[in-house]
């Protein structure tokens, strides 16, 4: 994301692909959910060190960014906190305006494979989606539905391809 374009994000305030969080030292803990909604959504971006004023978002900057960036892929990689690990080395910058360093977190769209992302390694509990500028809780039905009845569009379970249940299969033996 250039320069201006943040900047004219900063200005209009947060929506269905962008998201403020504000991280002076420390990553938030409300990131997970997230980047699970971006993930099972559209994708989106993660903004680190803005802050929520009374009249809009104002840069607050974060005071160690390569230290928030070892705690983000430390939990990102780890398949407790999160199901998918999702981004790459690419997804993240930092960017500095005024002075204040800031962190910019791209997350992907998941695939049909990888969805549903879910957080915590509970996926009744930890799935979400992005609605507008908010984080929503998946219900049982959204995760389970099939393709096509789901925003969250995960892939359904393949048809059964044999005849009248009496297919079996059988191990493949070489030579």
């Amino acid at each position: 994301m250039d320069l201006d374009t943040l900047l004219e994000h900063i200005d209009i305030g947060e929506d269905q692909e962008i998201e403020f969080k504000s991280a002076k030292n420390s990553l938030p803990k409300d990131i997970w959910p997230t980047l699970s909604a971006f993930a099972n959504t559209d994708g989106g971006y993660i903004i680190l060190g803005v802050s929520e004023a009374d009249d809009g978002f104002i840069i607050s900057g974060v005071n160690n960014p390569e230290n928030l960036i070892t705690q983000f892929w430390n939990n990102h990689n780890n398949r407790e906190k999160l199901s998918f690990p999702i981004c790459s080395n690419s997804h993240l910058e930092i960017k500095e305006i005024d002075s204040s360093r800031l962190i910019i977190i791209s997350i992907p769209r998941a695939t049909r494979t990888q969805r549903p992302v879910y957080i915590n390694n509970n996926l009744m509990t930890g799935t979400y989606k992005r609605d507008y500028s908010g984080d929503y809780r998946c219900t049982e039905i959204e995760i389970n539905f099939p393709e096509g009845k789901s925003k969250l569009s995960i892939p359904p379970k393949p048809p059964f391809q044999g005849g009248r249940g009496t297919q079996r299969w059988k191990p493949r033996v070489n030579g």
